[in-house]
């Protein structure tokens, strides 16, 4: 999966009803032409270890985040925990109940509604991904 990326999310988020929502998103992906490899999240923080593991050892250099605060914020430390932290993205799928962290990071965006999903129903017509490259 040489310069590939993953897609990390929880598919028993919502009551299970994330699960159509990230085949959907994986959908979409594979349309655009975007390999990736589906990484679920793991408990009491494994995400990170998960991540970290996805970039040093199998090459991955684009990170998708799809969930909520907690699901961005693991991801984005197995990104800074990598050795590959100056060479990899992090894209954000906001799905989460609130995804606060998603909403401060792109105001403008936020505040047009510019493709930002309905988070209540976790059912967003559109990927809609900000993204950003991660420096430590």
């Amino acid at each position: 999966m040489p310069g590939s990326a993953v897609l990390v999310a929880n598919p028993t988020a919502q009551s299970g009803r994330a699960a159509p929502v990230i085949e959907r998103a994986r959908a979409l992906l594979e349309r655009a032409g975007i390999e990736h490899d589906f990484l679920p999240t793991e408990p009491d923080g494994g995400t990170v270890g998960v991540v970290r593991g996805a970039i040093d050892e199998r090459a991955a250099r684009v990170v998708i985040a799809m969930g909520g605060d907690g699901t961005f914020a693991e991801a984005a430390k197995g990104i800074l925990a990598s050795a590959h932290a100056p060479d990899t993205t992090l894209a954000l799928l906001p799905t989460g109940t609130a995804s606060g962290s998603a909403r401060r990071s792109w105001p403008s965006a936020t505040a047009t509604g510019a493709g930002w999903p309905t988070s209540r129903s976790c059912a967003p017509s559109t990927a809609t991904a900000w993204s950003t490259p991660v420096r430590s």
